[in-house]
């Protein structure tokens, strides 16, 4: 979070060994968004990282509201199987970062739990695919 201007967002893709799931953090309200196609709860290492990340951006910027981060668990569209997690992560992102209003957007886009459709999912393959070919390829 160093260097960060106050309205950026800090976007973590986050691997807890067999799982990926987003975590958002905004830095001027130091306020945490946790995104998890499972929605389960917040595990406990995750929550000590982010609370250890945002002390270390306040004591950057001499700010001296020391309590705890307030991390907003929002409700994901819910993956079918065990093995999409990656591609939900890419489409939450991508999602988020093609919005105007970030904060408005965590708050009335994450209401549904129903899964994304094929379509949607096999679109951001496609982009990955795209992205990661002339990579393989030269």
């Amino acid at each position: 979070m160093m260097g960060m201007q106050p309205e950026q967002w800090l976007i973590c893709p986050w691997n807890s060994g067999d799982h990926w799931l987003t975590i958002m953090i905004h830095a001027n309200t130091q306020s945490v968004a946790y995104l998890d196609s499972t929605n389960d709860f917040i595990r406990t290492d995750i929550m000590k990282c982010i609370q250890n990340a945002v002390d270390m951006y306040r004591i950057e910027k001499n700010i001296r509201n020391k309590g705890p981060v307030k991390i907003n668990q929002y409700t994901c569209r819910q993956q079918p199987d065990g093995i999409q997690c990656g591609y939900y992560v890419m489409k939450i992102i991508q999602s988020f970062m093609t919005v105007v209003n970030p904060a408005s957007f965590l708050k009335n886009h994450f209401k549904l739990d129903a899964p994304y459709s094929n379509e949607e999912i096999n679109a951001v393959r496609d982009e990955l695919a795209e992205f990661v070919k002339p990579l393989i390829i030269d």
